[in-house]
């Protein structure tokens, strides 16, 4: 496998403007977020409002088993998944933020589960370069979901895109 490039997003929100994800959370370091805001986000929501691409930043006190999402970004898809936006506010579970973000897998739970841990990538073959679309985990009994969800995702990028995403699994490194 060839060395994957982070391609900021730009899967994510593909994802979301085709309308495959609810929504997509956008945490980066203040000075890159300004920068993302204003070179991506703006314009992501000026070319596809009409459609219902809505921006939103989180101002509360707002968190997850992992982390503070307050004064991340959600760039999320109004019309067709009314009330996303909702989700972000007090304390999230896994699993709201996993539905939120259409994540089929889940992180582990206990020391006992991360030897079941795959990392799940989906990427496209662009000449000699791999760029990564996403990234989330699953577990070992969670294959069959993320194999479900990758062939959805699939054939909408196949057909709305034209793009060819392929999936990798494996341990994380």
């Amino acid at each position: 496998m060839p060395h994957l490039h982070d391609a900021y997003l730009f899967g994510e929100m593909g994802f979301l403007i085709v309308g495959l994800k609810p929504c997509v959370l956008i945490e980066f370091p203040r000075v890159i977020m300004e920068q993302y805001k204003h070179n991506v986000l703006d314009r992501v929501e000026q070319a596809f409002g009409e459609r219902g691409i809505r921006m939103l930043e989180i101002q509360g006190n707002v968190t997850s088993p992992e982390m503070s999402l307050k004064g991340c970004w959600i760039a999320y898809h109004s019309r067709l998944h009314p009330g996303v936006e909702e989700v972000f506010h007090g304390h999230l579970t896994e699993e709201m933020l996993a539905t939120a973000l259409d994540y089929p897998g889940s992180l582990p739970t206990s020391q006992e589960q991360v030897p079941h841990m795959l990392e799940v990538i989906y990427y496209i073959q662009l000449q000699d370069q791999v760029q990564i679309v996403t990234t989330f985990a699953a577990l070992d009994h969670e294959r069959e979901k993320v194999i479900a969800h990758y062939q959805k995702y699939r054939d909408m990028c196949r057909e709305k895109l034209g793009l060819d995403i392929l999936v990798l699994l494996r341990r994380p490194q």
